[in-house]
């Protein structure tokens, strides 16, 4: 589980999601977000946890015999959540980078997962 708090800084903005949890760490599922104190947050951070979210699905459904592929990949996600949404000081152009890193990673495991498929 991820948790960020941060005071606000200069440049920061309000607090729309507070904590990423990562629902079996041991044996991912899903992510889970806990929205903050912030109001209704921006459409592009909305749009990044769909891609996320959308993401997982992808992971699970390819790896769901292969814990230590999910898990290892839900580890990137994670990093996405939280650089993404978190705190008052992430970035969605941030978190953007690190869910496209994912999504590459997700690339280079595939042929495992087409493989076992296939056989």
């Amino acid at each position: 589980m991820t948790t960020r708090t941060r005071e606000r800084t200069a440049g920061s903005h309000p607090v729309y999601f507070t904590e990423a949890r990562i629902d079996k760490v041991e044996n991912p599922r899903r992510i889970d977000v806990v929205r903050g104190p912030g109001g209704e947050p921006p459409e592009d951070m909305l749009v990044l946890w769909d891609d996320i979210n959308a993401t997982a699905r992808m992971v699970v459904a390819l790896f769901a015999h292969d814990a230590d592929r999910r898990k290892h990949l839900f580890e990137g996600l994670d990093i996405a959540t939280t650089s993404g949404l978190i705190g008052p000081d992430s970035r969605v152009s941030v978190g953007r980078r690190n869910l496209n890193q994912v999504k590459s990673n997700l690339v280079d495991e595939f042929p495992a997962a087409r493989d076992r498929l296939w056989k």
